[in-house]
């Protein structure tokens, strides 16, 4: 009902929080015919369905060890767990927002008040879905009724290719907005770029990516994606980019960029639960020394005789930092001749195999680069290689959209 391959803003959510708070287990339950059902989350097998538990809890629950009580998930050892109640605009329940470790832990003030902070956030998210599918079943009905009289069949299928027609034209010209300009010859000659849109998603896509040029030999660069689809996340992804580009005319520091594209988020997106993963950074190209900041992104890629993926301080993403102090941290990484990849997740979180649960993750994308620099791959081609051995593995087009940016250093 939440959760599905096209719309993976729920499991993308659960498992930052999981992140965050350094637990494995994350997970939101929706109360059905006596039951708790699992309909999103991460660190549980794809197999589980409902909680052995059927109660829903009618307050915020803490339980720092669950020796001797009855199993939440059967066949899942679980030491501790926080159960967080998310209620309705009327205060009915409409699901349980669940963090939970295999071992026992006491859990801190400061865990359980971010706790709070997610499920607030995902409390907004769950009553948003609910009110979508409340409408699209008031169209539904509505186009039953049409589909009795033929003349207001035929104009509902007219208006509704007109519609079509005027969303993928204004997808397309969104989807121009979210990648580069023209790049200069300079860097037209460093720089890959690569974007292919979710075969779920038509059009509409939330990635963008962007690099300039600055003073002193310097190379600025930018990598997001925001946690949503649709027109409004794909015009909260050019939002973003044109204010990143807005910020480069001034000398300001990564922590400050992100926090300006933070205020970005939550100006363009009042009250919604839209928020965005960003990689941001700038190349010294004399030193080689690279200085790069991630709000809740996957970790960049170093590649020269091999590939090792860099670590950076993860920060918190665009639109969920505003009541916390410092959310992000800016790292320097010694490039020198190596080239960067960085990417989007859904490069990553197609199929590992047609037709298996497991997934492509950091691991799989790591050992296509080792084989593509063991085949001698062209440096240029290799984000079209990577691209192609995930589809390629997922066994048919990806649902998500995928961004790619490749920066090589200059020639010596």
């Amino acid at each position: 009902m939440l959760d599905t391959a096209s719309e993976p803003f729920f499991g993308r959510l659960l498992r930052f929080a999981a992140e965050q708070l350094g637990v494995p287990i994350a997970f939101l339950a929706i109360p059905s015919d006596g039951e708790q059902q699992v309909k999103a989350g991460c660190g549980l097998p794809a197999a589980v369905r409902r909680l052995q538990r059927t109660a829903v809890p009618q307050r915020l629950e803490v339980v720092a060890d669950t020796g001797g009580q009855p199993a939440l998930v059967a066949g899942v050892a679980i030491g501790a767990y926080v159960a967080l109640p998310l209620h309705g605009r009327d205060d009915d329940p409409i699901a349980t927002f669940y963090l939970a470790d295999r071992d026992p832990r006491d859990w801190a003030a400061g865990e359980l008040r971010r706790a709070r902070d997610y499920g607030e956030l995902i409390e907004e998210a769950v009553r948003a879905r609910r009110a979508a599918l409340a409408l699209g079943a008031d169209q539904d009905r509505e186009r039953d009724v049409a589909a009795r009289r033929h003349r207001a069949e035929t104009d509902a299928h007219r208006q509704h290719a007109q519609e079509s027609a005027a969303v993928e034209q204004l997808s397309a010209r969104l989807q121009r907005a979210l990648l580069p300009a023209r790049l200069d010859a300079d860097l037209d000659a460093r720089v890959t770029v690569l974007y292919e849109p979710g075969s779920e998603r038509l059009l509409l896509g939330g990635d963008f990516l962007d690099v300039r040029l600055l003073s002193g030999g310097r190379v600025a660069f930018v990598l997001g994606d925001v946690c949503g689809h649709g027109p409004e996340a794909a015009a909260l992804a050019v939002a973003l980019r044109a204010s990143w580009n807005a910020l480069q005319d001034d000398d300001h520091s990564l922590e400050t960029v992100a926090d300006r594209l933070g205020h970005t988020v939550e100006r363009e997106q009042p009250g919604q639960s839209l928020f965005a993963t960003a990689l941001l950074g700038v190349l010294d190209d004399r030193s080689g020394v690279a200085t790069m900041l991630s709000a809740g992104h996957p970790m960049p890629i170093a590649i020269d005789g091999d590939a090792r993926p860099l670590e950076l301080p993860r920060g918190l993403p665009l639109g969920l930092a505003a009541d916390h102090p410092a959310p992000w941290t800016a790292a320097t990484v010694q490039l020198g001749e190596r080239s960067l990849l960085a990417y989007t997740d859904g490069l990553v979180e197609g199929r590992l195999t047609p037709g298996t649960a497991a997934r492509l993750g950091e691991d799989g994308l790591l050992t296509a680069i080792a084989q593509a620099l063991e085949a001698q791959t062209p440096p240029r081609a290799l984000a079209r290689r990577l691209l192609d051995h995930a589809t390629r593995a997922h066994g048919s087009p990806l649902p998500d959209d995928v961004a790619v940016l490749q920066l090589f250093p200059r020639a010596r």
